[in-house]
């Protein structure tokens, strides 16, 4: 070889090893900006775990109320059904009563004008009981037309979750496909 040609080949890795250097340090400032961009993304997927944690410790509470009130409302009826029966035990004992006092007190005017007053004044408890059951039936009705509401408005906001959750999923998806573009050289050129 001429010392024209060895010249020449010195340039040509002279300028080489410089090519190659760019390339390196590019890269290295790529997998630097790569690894700022990735620790972010750890950071807000530990801060949306901690946000969906908090959803579910809401939504567990809201379970909980929820079936306590349901619990509360089960003893509720079950005393309002004792309550009925014993008012219908009571009516049955009643009726039995004014039957057995009409036989024995038919003989004489004067004890069935007793008799009548007597029945009349069952007749006004009775329906003083029933207007109390109807009372208590009614705030029955309101306290669940609460709990509907209640469980509706949980359903809105498990519909808003639902909807976060997704929108995270695209971001993360587009996030996902970034990383990639960037590991495979950006532009697709590997």
């Amino acid at each position: 070889m001429t010392n024209e040609e060895i010249e020449r080949a010195f340039d040509f890795l002279v300028k080489s090893q410089a090519a190659f250097d760019t390339r390196q340090a590019a890269f290295e400032e790529r997998q630097t900006v790569f690894d700022m961009q990735f620790e972010r993304t750890n950071q807000q997927i530990a801060e949306m775990s901690k946000q969906i944690q908090i959803y579910a410790e809401t939504q567990t509470e809201f379970i909980q109320i929820v079936t306590r009130t349901l619990e509360a409302q089960a003893e509720i009826n079950a005393s309002l059904r004792a309550a009925n029966a014993r008012t219908v035990d009571q009516v049955n004992k009643t009726d039995e009563q004014l039957d057995r006092m009409a036989a024995i007190n038919s003989q004489t005017d004067e004890r069935l004008d007793r008799m009548a007053a007597m029945n009349a004044q069952s007749n006004v408890r009775l329906a003083q009981k029933i207007e109390e059951a109807i009372a208590r039936g009614a705030a029955t009705d309101a306290r669940l037309d609460r709990m509907a509401e209640t469980t509706a408005r949980t359903d809105e906001r498990l519909d808003r979750l639902a909807e976060t959750t997704a929108r995270t999923d695209e971001r993360l998806d587009r996030l996902a496909a970034t990383v990639e573009r960037n590991i495979t050289g950006g532009n697709g050129s590997a």
